[in-house]
Parts: structure tokens; sequence; C-alpha cells
């Protein structure tokens, strides 16, 4: 007869090592799915920062500026970054297109710094390194995440020690082989039957040994640096009342089309391009000039019969016309505070013709000349001097005893002028045809290795990373 084993205590025993594996198992689930939760809500607002990091960049690249005017003077809790100041801004985020945040909406509550006191869910930017911080923060682990790499050296703003206005840079733009056709130059577009040719991509010096250089024409506090490529071989000509119209978007698209590398977007060089260098001598020269008419920079002048005018200048800042005020140019005039509008260099929709003023025709003397030297343009004037004329994607007005003046401005071997292209008499001008000069912007995190030795056309600063 066999013997029936006890299986009783064996399990006993195993149900308890049963109920033990599953009560760790349990803890592992719960703690992995807490986990799992924070690294999505980390992940989101890393996702976040690298969104805003982008759209300020492009922001930057485009005007010059970073949208954020509210300082933040709330809690700091993280550790300053390398390459921050100590001030923290409100990224105003109606100032991009389109954007979708997991995290961020006390934005919508601040009106005032102030205000930042009482919220902390909401984006900051640091604007000398233009990083981007999330205020309330994200914890893991026992371990609060404001930003995106805290633990990496940041590089967002370059080190330009070195570095100086007028300095050769091997930049080359993305090869273009289809050029800026004949089609888009037509006369109603430019005003002149003259442009016959497609403008082609001009060789580059860094990768051809012939043709366009780029100099430094501006480094910025926070590193981006303002290059301006050497005279085109091919020149444009503009005329007429759609010369004026047109003149300052063909300019940019022709420099954008050409010469622009990836995100990096080509414009033509302009008017502010040229004022950021005025010297005390040059603001002197320009606020001293006065036009044939006796109209000083800055005045207006009324026509009661000459009072033709090119359809653009009616969206103009500083263009009054009848009784209907668009815009004065700040500064000027300050009996009146209207001041919007069309900057002299921005773009409008392309139009053709001119119109006639019912009544009359008011306006703004915005034309002056001066000499094109160091005197007037400090430091500047090595990368903006030239041999021959370049136009500025930049219109004017000056005002004669007669008629009013409206043209583009340009730059010459010995001054600042501009190319009268139709007048309110309706005279059109007659010879308006010049070469351009593109510009790009590289931003802080673009990396440049300085040459060794003097810096010329044939020992460049090196670009390293785009």
């Amino acid at each position: 007869m066999k013997k029936i084993k006890n299986t009783k205590g064996i399990a006993l025993v195993s149900l308890t090592i049963a109920v033990i594996i599953l009560v760790v198992l349990t803890s592992m689930l719960v703690y992995n799915a807490k986990n799992g939760i924070k690294m999505r809500t980390l992940k989101m607002m890393q996702n976040d920062i690298d969104l805003l990091s982008d759209e300020i960049s492009s922001y930057y690249v485009k005007y010059g500026d970073i949208p954020a005017e509210i300082e933040y003077l709330g809690d700091i809790n993280f550790e300053k970054q390398p390459n921050d100041d100590d001030k923290y801004y409100v990224i105003d985020l109606s100032a991009f297109e389109d954007i979708t945040l997991n995290y961020g909406l006390d934005y919508n509550n601040i009106t005032s710094s102030a205000d930042t006191q009482n919220y902390n869910d909401v984006y900051i930017v640091n604007k000398q390194s233009m990083h981007v911080y999330y205020a309330r923060g994200i914890e893991m682990d026992g371990i609060m995440y404001y930003t995106n790499d805290e633990d990496e050296e940041i590089k967002l703003v370059g080190d330009r020690t070195g570095l100086k206005v007028g300095d050769y840079v091997d930049y080359v733009p993305d090869e273009n082989t289809t050029g800026y056709t004949a089609d888009k130059l037509t006369e109603e577009i430019t005003g002149s039957a003259n442009n016959k040719s497609t403008i082609t991509q001009d060789k580059q010096y860094a990768r051809d040994k012939t043709g366009m250089t780029w100099q430094i024409l501006r480094i910025y506090d926070n590193g981006s640096i303002d290059l301006i490529g050497s005279n085109t071989s091919q020149s444009l000509d503009l005329k007429g009342a759609n010369g004026y119209n047109n003149g300052v978007t063909v300019m940019n698209d022709i420099c954008e089309t050409l010469y622009s590398r990836g995100d990096i977007k080509a414009r033509s060089v302009n008017y502010e391009d040229i004022e950021n260098w005025l010297t005390s001598a040059g603001i002197s020269t320009r606020n001293q000039y006065f036009s044939i008419g006796g109209v000083t920079y800055g005045h207006t002048q009324t026509y009661i019969s000459s009072r033709y005018y090119p359809h653009l200048y009616a969206q103009e800042i500083g263009a009054k016309i009848d009784s209907g005020l668009t815009g004065l140019i700040e500064g000027i005039d300050k009996e009146q505070g209207n001041k919007t509008g069309l900057g002299v260099s921005e773009e409008g929709e392309t139009i053709s013709g001119f119109i006639q003023a019912k009544s009359t025709l008011t306006v703004t003397q915005t034309y002056w000349s001066g000499n094109m030297n160091s005197t007037n343009f400090g430091e500047g004037y090595n990368a903006l001097k030239t041999t021959s004329p370049y136009w500025l994607a930049s219109r004017y007005v000056e005002c004669t005893s007669s008629n009013a003046g409206f043209g583009l401005r340009f730059v010459s071997s010995f001054d600042i002028s501009g190319s009268g292209l139709f007048y309110s008499s309706m005279y059109v001008g007659q010879y308006n045809r010049y070469v351009l000069r593109p510009v790009v912007t590289l931003t802080p995190s673009v990396e440049i290795q300085n040459c060794t030795g003097e810096n010329s056309v044939e020992n460049m600063h090196k670009i390293t990373k785009y």
C-alpha cells in the first residue's frame, strides 16, 4: 500500500510565494504606470520647448527680434544655463501662427510683469541665449525639469570673438540652376520692358574661386550675424509707378530665390541695414538734409495741381491723401498720432499703376542723401562700400516745389542716394538700372571657425556647422 504524501504544507508555501510575487509585480506595474505618466508629461514639456525654440529662431531670422516683452518676475527655481543673463521674459505666443502646446495656459492671464508673480504655467525665454524654460517645471523621480538638455552646455549663442564687420565668411547658398526668369520681371511688374533675360545665380568665391563673396554686415548681441554678398553680375531695371509699387518685393524675391540656403532665407540689402550704421555725423547729415523744394527730412508738403501717386503709396506710413490719413513716420510730424501703414522697406501686394488724389496730396519727405564713408557710417562702411551702384529694397518720397518724387534708394561709390521712378506730375524717370546685394542672417547656432592670420578673400572665416 502506497503512502499518501502530505501536500498541505507545500501548497501553503506555494500560495505564499505566489502572493508575494503578485504583490511585487503589482507594485512594479503601479510604479511603472506612474513613471510612464511622468515620462509622458516630461516629454510633452520637452516637445513644447523644441517647438518654441524653432519658432523663436524663425521669428528672429525674419524680424531680428524675439517676441517676448513682459519680464517674468515670478520664482526662478531652475539653475541659470551658460550664456543666460539675469532676465527672463514671457514668450508672446500670439506671434506664432497655428501653434498648439501641451502647457503654458497661464499665458492668457498675463498682461503685465506683475501678473507673472501669480502664474507659472507659462513658457519664458532668456533673450541673450534664446533658451526656453517652463516656469512651473515637471517633476520626475524627485528631480525638477524646466528645459531640455540641462546637463549639456548650451551653445545657442555662438562665440563671435575675433569676428568684425567687413570680414569675409565662406557662406555658400544652395545651388540654383533655374534662375529668376524674365516672366516675373514684366513691364506690368517692374515698370520696365528691358528685363528680358533670366537673372542667374552668381558663382561663389568660396566654392568656385571666383564670383560673389560674403562679408559680415552686423554682429548682434545674441550671436546672430548678418552677411552681405558682393554686387551681383546682373542688374535690375525698375521704372515708373510699377517699379515703385513692386520694386522692394521683386528685389527680395530675387535674392531669396538665388541666395538662400535651406532655412536661411536671403533678402535684398535695405535702408534699415544702412541706417543702423549711421554715426552722430551721419544722423546730423540726414536730419539737416533739405530737398530742392526746401523741405527738410521728416516734414510734409501738400500738392494741389500735381497729385498723382503710385497705388502702393496710399498704404504707406507718411501718406496723406485727400482727407484720408494712412499714417506718419514715428518722430515725424508729432501733431498727428497715426503711425500705421507700410514702412519704407516693407513689401506690399503686387500692384500696378497710379491714381490721382481727388483734391490734395500730402507727402512726407523721407529722402536724404549723404556721403558713403566711414565718417557717416562708421565700421559699417567696410561692408557697405561699393565700386558700382546697387539697389536698396526701400522706397522714398522727395518733395520738390512743384511735385512729389517717388523712388527707390541706391548706394553708389560715393553716396547713399535715390532714383526717381514716378512723379506726382505723371513724369516717369528714365534710367534706373542697378545691381543687387543679397543679405542672409546666420542664427546663433551657426558655428564659425576663425581664420588663422589676416582675414581676406583668400583666407575667410569658415562655417563649420549651419
